[in-house]
């Protein structure tokens, strides 16, 4: 396909012309070449001819050049405009059969959309129909379906139901007790703005017993208008089981806090899962605060780090052995506590759990402190100390009293006081019945040790203090006085004797004499003889000090001789 332009067919005429005039000039000239005659010839013609034959051939040349270049133009362009009508063919080729794919594709596509819509209607009218819960369409409160399970649980026909608000919703109740048919109504209506679509309430149909049912709203558009499904789910079963469930959970729960010592549930990220009231009492935190927490925060940085490598060990080895810490209490004070660790794991869900009860044994602590101090006291004491039973048995001794026994330390115990130091029966029973009534007892007693000498014990005898003891003990406090006793008998001789004589001196006159006037009868008499030696002093002058004190003695002796023993014969001092 070509365009020529008017420009183009004026070019095109004048070319033609100068052609035909072209041609004239050569036949002119072909002419003058045949008749060849100089006559005629006239070479000024010739050369005009040939000039204008030169201009007309160059004239053509350029129009011929420019006549092939214009050419040469519309062929491209026809080219072109072919290749670009090809291109737009076959591009409609392609576009038309596109086009008849894709309505091939629509028709498939909505032939399976009809059969998809189609079997969801079935797969909906199957679900509607056989699912076991209750099915019913609402409508502003009003319900517009519903499937024969709904029929069944609510106990009516389906005219009872299509068309009117349920009187088993009516007749709802919630666990307290209240009406539920207020809530019913809030969720059966479409665009309702709590999130909670769902409520278990116990439905009353008519003439049947009432059960518990769990009530799910689901609002959806049908034919543009807003629609709510509610599904009827029986959940007395269910019911039921939660709430022996919860009994269950009540009465370990009870069980887990009365025990008197903590006790704690960890998952193995140390979070606390459970705590029993003692575990809170101690921390001085409610359960609700520490439930779910890290229990690591609870305690000082440097005894969780310490629990912590315990329980890891604990983890990986399995290792259930005691541990004791020091841990601060809620009041300030710090319990030592020993603590019991084990791990349990859930057989379902398999996951492991560190179960930890402790025990607050500080008062056991400074029990035993208290008792290797008396341990320390008893066997260091000095006096004798020995645990009786009430018949005298003896249950425990400390060496001192070991010492003063007749027996070996194997055969002690179990023997009878009065056996193991030869006391006197019939003065120990006595005061064993008297410590037994609850009075202490204490007093001398003689008895002979192991060498055969004759010593003096102080014997103190008291109840235990124990009140825990159910039968009665008796603490024996021995104590070995006889040296004591030879210690005193020779401080009271001499205070009270004379040194160089060995009679009692003028002291110990005046004491016996005022016992004898304070006990003497009335009607006895006291007789006193008062003796002076004579010249007595010209016998310590002449024979010296020495003779005098023989003289003395010697006259000491003869009058004790002579009066006898009744009379109290006393130096008051020098010759006297």
């Amino acid at each position: 396909m070509s365009t020529v332009t008017s420009g183009q067919s004026e070019r095109t005429v004048a070319g033609w012309d100068r052609v035909s005039a072209l041609l004239l000039h050569t036949e002119r000239l072909l002419q003058l070449v045949e008749n060849d005659d100089p006559a005629t010839c006239d070479r000024s013609v010739d050369l005009e001819l040939i000039r204008q034959l030169c201009g007309s051939v160059a004239e053509m040349r350029e129009a011929l050049v420019d006549r092939e270049g214009q050419l040469a133009r519309v062929t491209e362009r026809s080219e072109a405009l072919a290749r670009a009508q090809a291109d737009a063919i076959v591009h409609s080729a392609e576009i038309i059969d596109e086009l008849e794919r894709t309505k091939q594709s629509l028709s498939d596509a909505r032939a399976a959309a009809e059969q998809a819509a189609q079997d969801t209607q079935r797969l909906a009218d199957t679900v509607f129909e056989q699912t076991h819960d209750g099915v019913l369409v609402f409508h502003n409160h009003t319900c517009v379906a519903c499937n024969d399970n709904s029929l069944d649980l609510l106990n009516s026909t389906r005219d009872d139901v299509i068309g009117r608000w349920p009187v088993s919703f009516t007749r709802a109740k919630l666990d307290t007790g209240a009406s539920a048919e207020t809530l019913l109504r809030q969720i059966c209506t479409p665009g309702y703005a709590e999130e909670a679509r769902s409520l278990e309430v116990r439905l009353q149909p008519v003439e049947t017993h009432e059960f518990w049912a769990e009530v799910t709203a689901t609002e959806f558009r049908m034919k543009d208008v807003g629609h709510v499904l509610l599904v009827v789910r029986d959940i007395t079963a269910r019911k039921k089981f939660e709430v022996e469930l919860r009994r269950h959970r009540d009465f370990l729960n009870n069980i887990i806090n009365a025990v008197p010592d903590p006790l704690s549930v960890k998952a193995v990220d140390r979070t606390l899962v459970v705590a029993n009231d003692a575990f809170c009492n101690v921390l001085g935190v409610t359960r609700d605060e520490v439930l779910g927490q890290n229990a690591d925060q609870l305690l000082p940085q440097h005894l969780a780090s310490h629990i912590h490598s315990i329980e890891d060990r604990l983890l990986s080895t399995g290792d259930c052995s005691m541990a004791e810490h020091e841990i601060p209490r809620a009041d300030g004070t710090t319990s030592i506590v020993s603590t019991k660790r084990s791990v349990f794991q859930d057989e379902s869900s398999g996951e492991r759990f560190i179960v930890a009860t402790s025990r607050d044994i500080t008062d056991d602590r400074l029990r035993e402190d208290r008792l290797r101090l008396l341990a320390s006291v008893f066997n260091s004491s000095t006096e004798g100390v020995a645990i009786l039973s009430s018949e005298g048995t003896i249950r425990e001794a400390n060496p001192a009293f070991l010492s003063m026994s007749w027996n070996a330390e194997g055969t002690v115990l179990g023997r009878a006081i009065s056996e193991a130091l030869r006391f006197d029966d019939r003065e120990l029973a006595t005061a064993l019945k008297q410590v037994e009534a609850g009075t202490s007892w204490s007093g001398k007693a003689t008895a002979t040790d192991k060498n055969r000498v004759t010593r003096s014990y102080w014997v103190s005898l008291s109840p235990s203090a124990d009140l825990e003891e159910v039968s009665g003990r008796i603490i024996a406090l021995v104590s070995d006085i006889t040296e004591l006793e030879a210690t005193q008998a020779k401080l009271r001789r001499q205070a009270m004797y004379d040194n160089l004589t060995g009679l009692p001196n003028r002291r110990f006159f005046r004491e016996h004499l005022q016992r004898l006037i304070e006990h003497s009868p009335s009607s006895s008499g006291v007789t006193i003889c008062f003796l002076d030696l004579d010249d007595f002093k010209h016998v310590n002058d002449s024979a010296g000090h020495s003779t005098g004190d023989t003289l003395l003695q010697s006259v000491g002796r003869r009058i004790e001789r002579v009066v006898g023993p009744d009379a109290f014969v006393a130096r008051f001092g020098g010759d006297e």
